[in-house]
Parts: structure tokens; sequence; C-alpha cells
């Protein structure tokens, strides 16, 4: 089996989204086929790709890179596309994912059990988007709640008394048996953060994640020594891997998050869950995202021991279910199940697709370009 072409397809974007102070914004989405000759398509529709004329300029040279490979060579073209897992990006990341796909597929199997699977479900986590008041959060919460999660984490808005009357209100509401996360964004100062983790140790939030920039590695060491809440961080970081594992050599975190749509696919993800296992470290990465995001790192989730939780965005059905045929959903016990079918095992809507396609990227021809390492 042969990689014969890639194909990139802009589609409308998804959005409207809000995280931060300022007007909502939209995010490009992008689907990339990887076709071979024996027919088996790989697949990755994703986010957050860098412009699409940037993209449309890299293709041919990618092209160079994968085109003629044995898609079982993933371990070797990932590690090209990004030097070496040095300079990962959004483009080699897709390219992994839709790799891995065709992988699965060929061998009519579900991603993780390639991996070497673990379990075969794993519980979930709402994830919010930004609010401007704490009624909203909670409103929320109990959608979540009654669609069957278990676990709730909100995104701060980085104003220290806002943010912990919105900690306070929700562990009202909640209730003392609900697991709740809260995501400070990386807004604080050290003693600020500080501040709040007292807060949320107080009122039990399961974790305390982002609460300082996540490069001031002796500030969450202190904050580590000085809280019981767990802290998780790193997310921001979308370098190699050798520069990502000093976290963990600082013993910095208690649990470690990273994007795989960023840093390397699930190539990269499943060398850095096994690291933070090395470390005895949780790895409960970022998996916010498309169905196709959500999905890859589910598949390395269920082929780790380290992770707890899988990210799922809400409200449920809001932009990342669009052009897809199966969605990602937890059961009245708060529990994702692994997918049943072959690769990502989340299918695409095509007529949707169709519907969704705003112009096919990086068509031109590949004559004369020669291939060199860029940050894909």
């Amino acid at each position: 089996m042969k990689i014969t072409d890639l194909k990139c397809t802009l589609l409308e974007p998804y959005g409207p989204f809000i995280w931060w102070e300022g007007p909502p914004f939209m995010a490009n989405c992008v689907l990339f086929r990887v076709l071979t000759d024996e027919g088996i398509e790989g697949q990755c529709m994703t986010w957050m790709i860098e412009s699409p004329g940037r993209l449309e300029e890299r293709i041919p040279k990618i092209k160079k890179i994968i085109v003629g490979q044995d898609p079982h060579n993933v371990e070797q073209i990932t590690w090209t596309l990004t030097s070496k897992y040095e300079k990962p990006g959004p483009i080699s990341s897709a390219i992994d994912i839709a790799i891995w796909d065709i992988l699965g597929k060929y061998h009519n199997q579900p991603i993780y059990k390639l991996l070497g699977a673990t379990r075969d479900k794993i519980l979930a986590y709402a994830s919010t988007q930004r609010y401007e008041t704490n009624q909203e959060y909670i409103d929320l919460a109990k959608e979540c709640q009654a669609q069957g999660f278990k676990a709730y984490k909100v995104h701060g808005i980085g104003n220290l008394q806002r943010d912990i009357d919105m900690c306070k209100a929700l562990r009202e509401a909640m209730g003392p048996d609900f697991a709740l996360l809260l995501d400070a964004m990386n807004w604080y100062n050290r003693f600020d953060a500080y501040k709040l983790g007292k807060v949320v140790e107080e009122l039990n939030f399961e974790w305390y994640e982002a609460p300082i920039a996540d490069e001031d590695i002796e500030g969450l060491k202190w904050l580590k020594s000085k809280l019981t809440v767990p802290i998780s961080a790193v997310e921001s970081y979308t370098g190699g891997i050798r520069g990502w594992v000093r976290w963990l050599t600082e013993h910095s975190v208690d649990s470690i998050r990273t994007f795989g749509d960023i840093t390397g696919g699930i190539s990269s993800l499943r060398r850095m869950a096994v690291i933070s296992e090395v470390f005895d470290t949780s790895f409960d990465s970022h998996s916010y995202g498309p169905v196709h995001v959500q999905a890859a790192h589910l598949h390395v989730m269920l082929a780790s021991h380290n992770v707890k939780y899988l990210e799922i965005p809400v409200p449920l059905g809001y932009e990342f279910d669009k052009g897809m045929k199966d969605v990602i959903r937890c059961d009245q016990d708060g529990y994702v199940h692994a997918p049943t079918k072959p690769g990502l095992g989340y299918e695409l809507d095509e007529d949707e697709i169709d519907r969704l396609t705003v112009r096919e990227l990086g068509t031109c021809d590949m004559t004369g370009i020669t291939t060199s390492l860029m940050r894909f």
C-alpha cells in the first residue's frame, strides 16, 4: 500500500467562540484527506490551521515527503515532517492523524487497538467557553449533568474576585459530589494564582489548570508545593518533545497537558503519554476541538494507563459536530465508549462536507519543488 495524494479542503469556519476578553472569533476548518493506491482514505478534519494561504503554499512540499510512502511508515513520515519531533505544527499533526486513520481502516481495527488497548471506555468532562455571569456557568453545568457528565471544567475570566465568586457559586449549585475543574487560562501572577488556588482547594476542585504562565516552571513548582489541589499545565507549549519534557524533569506539575493536533498527532501524543507515565505524572491532554481531534486523543487515552478524562466541548452539538455522521458523547454514567468502526471510527457526512466546502487547496503543480524541513 502506498500513499498517492494529499487533498486539503477549506470548509466553512468553526465558531464563533469566546475564551478571552474581546469579540467572538472564528477558527479555520480544514479537511485533510490522505489517499492510497488501495482506495483507503485517511481523514482528519481539524481547526486552528495557519492561514489557508500558508497551508496551500506548503502542500506541494508535503506531498514530496509523503507520496509513495507506505502508511505503515507513519513514524518516519512524522519524524521527517516535524524535524525529529522538534518542529511540530497543526499540518504535520493532521497528516499523522490521517495516516493512522488509514492504518486502522487497512487492518480493520480502531486505532487504540493498534496502539495497544488498556481499556474500552473513559470518563469524560464537559469543557466550557467563557461566560459573563455565574448563572450561565451554572445553567450549563446542570445541562451537562443531565446529559450524563460527572465532571465539568470552567474557563476563568481573569478577574480574581469574579473567578473566586464563580467557583463558589458553582460548588454551591452543584453540590459536594460533582467533580469541578478550573482552567485559569494562564491569567494570573504567582500570588493571585495562589489565592485562587486556596479557594478551589477548599472547594474540593479536582484540578487547577494553567494557573500561571506555563513557561514559569519555578512558579509552578512553588504553587505545587503550597497547594494540595493538583496542578495541571503545559498545554500552551507547542514546541518539540525535548523542550516539553522539562516540566516533568523539574516535577513542576501533577498533571501534564498538550495538544496532539498541534504537537505531532497521534504519534507524538503516544510518546508524551508514555514519558509522563515514566515520571508518574497524569497525562490528561487537551482534546477540545472537532470530532476527529477529540477522536485522536481518545485513541491514545484508551491505550494509556495514566489518563483519567477525555475533554468534550460543550454545549454539545455546537459547531464541532458539523460535517460528521458520528459524534462523541458520554453515557449516563459519564463514560465515552471506544469506537467500534476502524481507524478514527467517526465517519464524515460527505453530503454535508460538500455543502460546507469553500474551496480545494493546493492544486498547483509539484514540478521543481524540493523538500525542506519546515514547521509543518
